[in-house]
């Protein structure tokens, strides 16, 4: 929504991948060509940058036979040698600077490879960071709501209402540890109060605000709202914000199972439209 350019998804890479090896392969294929060449070359007897003709003449005196009219035929035969020598040059050279190229070809390949696996990085970092603005703001209008009742507000502090409307006052005040405490409290007080619901809400979110998160017992409350109250408004929210701490706990399958639950049974809930950018993320991964 910045107008920033989308980078290529991990699809591409692959497929990046995948060509380079190829071309890899290709640059291989080629060195064992050159190979074989020379090999055979060296199996005749013709020796690159060797003088065939000395060849002959060395050959020659070595024997000290007498001249005839058969050793006319050697002047063809040394001629179809240099002959083979200077073909086998050109081939050996052709061979050599398209290896060079391919190399050259494969060196860039994995320099534009690794640039756009970088951005795909940065692509999944800004997700993730959007998805954690939202729910921020989901949190913070929710808290918003559920402190505006009068019952609430007009609660004595050792109330089930009372210890809620103290616990979220230290949310927002960015004191978790306190918020915590006094919310654990409430539903040790008042396991079948009215608030348990939103307490086990606001345990699970705050659990995963803290400094370092704590993951485990964050899904253990939200675990306890999905199954308790199903049909409670804060559910979809609670529900959304458990499929992440999976994703966080590297739990990937289970991330999606809850992510996928939030866009199936609350289809027109704010919480579903953000399960379901989440859970392309993961799958896109």
């Amino acid at each position: 929504m910045h107008g920033r350019t989308t980078p290529p998804d991990s699809g591409t890479c692959r497929a990046l991948s995948v060509f380079t090896v190829t071309r890899l392969c290709a640059a291989l294929l080629v060195l064992s060509v050159a190979s074989n060449l020379l090999a055979q070359n060296e199996d005749q007897g013709l020796v690159f940058g060797a003088n065939p003709t000395s060849q002959t003449e060395e050959k020659s005196t070595q024997e000290e036979s007498p001249k005839s009219d058969e050793d006319v035929t050697v002047f063809p035969q040394t001629k179809s040698k240099e002959s083979t020598i200077e073909g086998g040059n050109f081939e050996l050279g052709f061979l050599i600077e398209r290896v060079r190229e391919l190399q050259e070809d494969n060196s860039r390949m994995l320099g534009r490879l690794e640039e756009l696996e970088h951005q795909v990085q940065l692509l999944r970092h800004e997700n993730r960071d959007r998805y954690v603005e939202l729910d921020e703001r989901i949190l913070g209008l929710s808290g918003q709501a559920t402190v505006s009742t009068n019952a609430i507000s007009t609660a004595p502090p050792d109330s089930e209402a009372g210890m809620y409307r103290s616990a979220f006052s230290l949310i927002e005040d960015g004191n978790y540890e306190e918020a915590v405490g006094l919310l654990e409290e409430m539903v040790k007080a008042y396991p079948n109060g009215d608030h348990l619901p939103d307490a086990f809400y606001w345990l699970g979110q705050t659990y995963a605000q803290m400094d370092p998160p704590l993951l485990e017992q964050a899904r253990q409350n939200l675990v306890q709202l999905v199954r308790l109250f199903p049909d409670h408004a804060k559910t979809p929210e609670g529900m959304y914000k458990l499929g992440t701490i999976y994703d966080q706990l590297e739990d990937k399958p289970k991330a999606l199972e809850y992510l996928e639950r939030v866009v199936n049974d609350y289809p027109s809930t704010t919480a579903a439209h953000l399960a379901e950018e989440y859970a392309t993320t993961i799958r896109n991964e």
